[in-house]
């Protein structure tokens, strides 16, 4: 792909430079579909709501828990090597947050990296620990572990532990722990105790196994332990994405509130760390059934996204899609998917999909999609995307270029073309963050040009 871009870049000077695009997780296993369906998603003006406004009944998530998952479908839902960085998540190459004591990650306990493994299941657990406020002597108040709860992708709890303080609780934090003063009476085990069990529980390669949570870097922190095979929920369902910045987090509350259909966290008594686990695998395993595009901000939920051919159709205008069956099967599931309702199963029928105000037009090569697109276009008043291939490996560079080309020369003057594509770069640049701790470079990006034949 960055023979493309380059080759892209030199087929003529009415095009802009490349400019970096911020898709949500655009990183090398999620980017081909994230270009797919989210240019066809705009964000959305809607007003806010809450998150249980007028949503439609819930998918099943009970029946995601009875679904054993291949370890490599899994690992495409974990978080890369920068996001691991980005979040905060304990490293050994990086300082950690001084609300957990200060200590340096380096003296954390690790899991280490996987090595040697191969294909079968994937064995995930979720992790929850609830924190109080210590004082230790000559320093400031800090976090301090004194619940954890376990719980396997049955939705069975593995353990639920009280830890043992290390230096004086000053503050129990009750409101949101949940924890009291007479609870932690009950308390036999201390936090490397607890840190064994949990490790225990990971089966022999500890490494190899999947901590589900949300925003599961204080957890970790709290724990003193490095682990780099995680599953954020709060990373998988973004609150709101943004062009310049990261998406928006939501709380695991509303999450479970719009996708599980029920309320957590409502006692005045506190957080439930057993609840919060099993809210966090539910969300997960309901992520993993629905797939990548189930959950991304919708405009019904505000601040989200919506659909350009909706955008369009209200403004007059017409929308059409372009491709291989497959393609637009794909286009169909993401684009159609929102927060309430997830993506059909992938068909391997030879039907067309449906996609709400746009129309999908299956082509058996680029040529036909090119040629099929000038002819649309010919109309006023219409928008097209369609999914290039390219010649086989060999061609694919060339053949892209010709077809671009053609599109710019052939459609009508004054028409914006857009390019969107990606750069494989990125498998150097993790590895690199991996090593590091620098920051990988943008994968995406994007051209543009003024069709020729009138003032641009």
């Amino acid at each position: 792909m960055a023979a493309q871009q380059r080759a892209f870049a030199a087929a003529a000077a009415a095009w802009t430079s490349p400019r970096p695009v911020r898709l949500p997780r655009a990183d090398r296993s999620r980017l081909a579909a994230a270009v797919s369906s989210q240019v066809f998603l705009v964000k959305s003006r809607a007003a806010k709501r809450k998150a249980t406004a007028d949503a439609p009944p819930p998918p099943p998530a009970a029946a995601a828990a009875q679904t054993r998952w291949p370890r490599a479908y899994v690992e495409t839902f974990a978080l890369t090597p920068a996001e691991l960085q980005q979040n905060g998540y304990p490293s050994r190459l990086q300082p950690c947050e001084g609300r957990y004591g200060g200590r340096e990650c380096k003296a954390y306990e690790s899991t280490g990296t996987p090595q040697g493994e191969g294909g079968g299941e994937a064995r995930l657990l979720a992790v929850d620990c609830e924190m109080c406020y210590a004082q230790p002597a000559g320093r400031e108040r800090e976090l301090q572990l004194a619940r954890v709860s376990v719980v396997d992708d049955s939705l069975q709890t593995v353990f639920d532990e009280l830890v043992l303080p290390e230096h004086p609780i000053c503050d129990y934090n009750t409101a949101y722990s949940g924890i009291t003063a007479e609870m932690m009476q009950r308390a036999t085990l201390s936090r490397a105790q607890v840190v064994d069990a949990l490790l225990r529980a990971m089966g022999e390669q500890p490494s190899h196994t999947f901590l589900v949570g949300h925003s599961l870097e204080s957890d970790l922190h709290a724990l003193r332990l490095e682990h780099r095979r995680v599953i954020d929920t709060a990373v998988l369902f973004p609150l709101r994405c943004h062009v310049d910045r990261a998406p928006s987090k939501a709380a695991l509350r509303v999450l479970t509130a719009r996708h599980l259909g029920r309320e957590i966290q409502q006692s005045d008594a506190g957080h439930d760390a057993t609840e919060d686990a099993k809210a966090a695998m539910e969300l997960a395993l309901l992520k993993l059934r629905c797939g990548h595009a189930f959950g991304l901000p919708g405009a019904a939920w505000g601040g989200g996204f919506e659909s350009l051919g909706e955008v369009l159709r209200h403004a007059g205008k017409a929308t059409a899609a372009l491709g291989p069956l497959a393609a637009l099967h794909r286009l169909a599931a993401s684009v159609s998917s929102s927060c309430a309702s997830p993506p059909a199963a992938p068909s391997a029928d030879a039907s067309l999909p449906s996609l709400e105000s746009v129309q999908l037009v299956p082509c058996l090569s680029d040529e036909e999609a090119v040629e099929r697109t000038l002819r649309l276009s010919a109309a006023r008043n219409q928008c097209c995307w369609l999914q290039l291939q390219g010649d086989g490996d060999a061609g694919s560079a060339a053949s892209l270029q010709a077809s671009i080309e053609r599109l710019r020369r052939g459609l009508p003057a004054n028409t914006l073309l857009a390019v969107l594509g990606y750069d494989v770069q990125q498998d150097d640049a993790e590895a690199s963050a991996d090593a590091s701790g620098g920051a990988p470079r943008f994968v995406g990006s994007a051209m543009f040009s003024i069709t020729p034949g009138g003032q641009s």
